[in-house]
């Protein structure tokens, strides 16, 4: 169980601060269960969800594990994949994003980056559903390590690169 402070991330939301636990009245009847009231990082408003949720709940990442992830940003495959359908490219995008995974969100990141580049070359644009899926999966993750590295979201790519620039420059000497 948590407690009122921890920083976690909730679904889709992202980022959120628990700022209270405990039961809510919402109906006419004492109710006992217990919620989390959940108040998001970078966007407004409360939620409200069961101590025993099921929607994807954890822990932030600590300082290490982020600038750890980061250094394994160069060997996480982007895909460059070739979907039959929308529906099959959307379903891909969308359960990548459902698992929270870190691997799978900077996976989409970069397969999405890899398919711009190569559309660019033919004169053509990305599509809408490509471009919403990359920046979904780049504000659950770049929320996440902004918060863990105490920078602002609009750093975090930055900050990225400067690491991964680094740790090239050390394989190279």
């Amino acid at each position: 169980m948590y407690e009122v402070g921890d920083i976690v991330i909730y679904g889709k939301q992202g980022v959120c601060r628990i700022e209270e636990i405990g039961s809510i009245s919402i109906t006419s009847h004492d109710d006992t269960t217990q919620y989390y009231t959940l108040v998001s990082v970078y966007g407004t408003g409360k939620t409200y969800t069961p101590v025993d949720t099921e929607v994807y709940m954890r822990p932030i990442m600590t300082l290490e594990e982020v600038q750890n992830i980061i250094k394994e940003i160069p060997n996480i495959e982007g895909h460059a994949i070739h979907f039959k359908s929308i529906r099959e490219m959307t379903d891909y995008y969308k359960n990548s994003i459902e698992s929270y995974e870190w691997e799978r969100l900077i996976s989409v990141i970069k397969t999405v980056y890899f398919k711009a580049q190569h559309i660019k070359q033919q004169g053509k644009k990305l599509g809408q559903i490509d471009e919403r899926y990359k920046k979904e999966a780049e504000q659950l993750l770049y929320q996440e390590f902004a918060i863990a590295m105490d920078i602002s979201i609009d750093a975090v790519d930055m900050y990225i690169t400067s690491i991964m620039e680094e740790e090239k420059n050390k394989v190279s000497t």
